[in-house]
């Protein structure tokens, strides 16, 4: 009993009084009473009945309601005072599963009405109280091995916190890397992009220098031939005062030839500076859009970049609160593993077991003593009784002598009552124990009475009689 309360502490939540449908017996009727005594005052406010075998009542076709109706009123009471709270257990009902929820559900309501507190009473917080005590006794006798613990744990947790940050770095230094490597090769297309551009030109300038250069001596050519013709011409007229026909068409042929030259070269270098002109827009256009891109693709980058910092520090940040609550559930359970296996040696010894197992001790001594009082009354009286009886036997043994005395006149009595003296002599030889010999000596004496009895009858005219 003390064990089962130093378990109980700090006590239940809800009492099940089980009793059968039927007819109460007294002990069933005394059970509430019991509990009182047990537990103290207001335990029935923690009290459901719980009532089996109600399949009894679907036979009979009574509802529960009606059997407590028509019950005892120390039924009644019993009900009452639990509060009206009862449940019904079919013993054959398939679906035991519901009616099991439907008692823990009535339970819950109980706890919920008692304000989720568990019952408690003196005797109960008394072993409540030593079991507290008790396990501050053996946490404060294993508190350095509690302290290496949780410097293990706490360790544990920096390693684990290192390892996360760590992580993360190489991570964010590997993203970075990636975005770096994409930007470069950017700024390499641009810087090759520009260096042929800036090739393209050079080649272009030097076939400009070199076209230039054969349209000058074409040129020069073409006004060496007129300068000849011109110094021909003049030299001509001078000698026959007359200038040759052909002469002066050739120089103008040649003037014609020089302009048409001179117009086409025009033209070309027109169209080629116009050529050249889109050429450098579109290279300028691809330029601009690769700068673009760049641009674009930095500003992307460095938003990214600012996102995952963001979803980083989030992530971090909720990695280290699930650390740190996964090392705060850890330091919880190992101090309630503590806390527990000392409660279990607190329950197991502790001064309220103690006081109480020495209460009981006292008891038990006080009652061993009225009992070794009893055994000497009782041996006493049984001397007593012994000795009462002996003295009956010697008494009816006096009588029969003198009856014998009596009878010994006529010697065929004699005769009777020795041969039937004989035979109890031998029936008590062959007595197997002291409670065989006990019951041999009743029967000896009833026959030993019938005979004397038997023989005194024959003699009418004695004097003697049996007292």
């Amino acid at each position: 009993m003390v064990k089962c309360i130093s378990l109980l502490a700090p006590g239940p939540h809800v009492f099940l009084l089980v009793l059968e449908i039927g007819r109460l017996t007294p002990e069933e009727k005394e059970t509430l009473e019991l509990i009182r005594k047990g537990f103290g005052k207001n335990s029935e406010k923690f009290t459901i009945i719980l009532l089996t075998k109600g399949d009894t009542l679907e036979h009979t076709k009574v509802s529960v309601e009606e059997y407590i109706e028509n019950s005892e009123d120390s039924f009644k009471k019993l009900i009452s005072d639990c509060g009206g709270r009862y449940h019904v257990f079919n013993n054959f009902d398939k679906q035991s599963r519901s009616q099991v929820s439907e008692l823990i559900r009535k339970i819950d309501t109980i706890v919920k009405d008692n304000g989720g507190r568990c019952y408690t009473n003196e005797m109960l917080e008394e072993a409540e109280a030593a079991i507290q005590k008790e396990v501050e006794r053996i946490l404060k006798e294993k508190e350095e091995e509690m302290k290496r613990e949780r410097e293990e744990l706490e360790r544990k947790h920096e390693e684990e916190m290192k390892a996360m940050t760590k992580r993360l770095e190489e991570e964010k230094k590997k993203l970075q890397q990636e975005r770096d490597q994409k930007l470069k090769e950017m700024e390499e297309n641009i810087k090759k992009e520009r260096e042929e551009r800036k090739k393209e030109k050079e080649m272009r300038e030097e076939e400009n220098r070199k076209w230039k250069n054969e349209e000058e001596l074409h040129r020069q050519n073409l006004k060496t031939q007129l300068e000849m013709l011109d110094k021909q011409i003049h030299s001509e007229k001078e000698e026959k005062k007359s200038v040759n026909k052909e002469l002066e068409e050739s120089r103008e042929e040649m003037k014609r030839k020089q302009e048409a030259w001179e117009k086409e070269r025009s033209e070309w270098w027109e169209k080629q500076r116009q050529e050249d002109e889109q050429k450098q827009e579109k290279q300028q256009i691809k330029l601009e859009n690769l700068e673009e891109m760049y641009k674009q693709e930095i500003e992307k980058h460095e938003k990214k970049r600012k996102e995952e910092d963001q979803k980083r520090r989030e992530e971090e940040k909720k990695e280290r609160n699930q650390l740190e609550e996964n090392y705060k559930i850890r330091v919880e359970k190992l101090k309630k593993m503590h806390e527990d296996e000392a409660r279990k040696r607190a329950e197991e010894f502790n001064d309220f077991k103690v006081n109480k197992n020495k209460e009981f001790a006292a008891q038990k001594e006080e009652h061993e003593k009225k009992i070794k009082d009893k055994d000497e009354k009782y041996d006493l009286l049984k001397a007593l009784a012994e000795h009462t009886e002996k003295q009956k036997r010697e008494k009816h043994q006096a009588e029969i002598k003198d009856v014998i005395k009596c009878l010994s006149k006529k010697r065929g009595n004699v005769k009777k009552i020795q041969e039937l003296l004989t035979k109890h002599e031998d029936q008590m030889k062959i007595a197997k124990n002291q409670e065989e010999k006990e019951n041999l000596q009743k029967i000896h004496e009833t026959e030993i009475s019938e005979l004397i009895q038997k023989l005194l009858d024959e003699v009418e005219t004695s004097s003697c009689s049996i007292l």
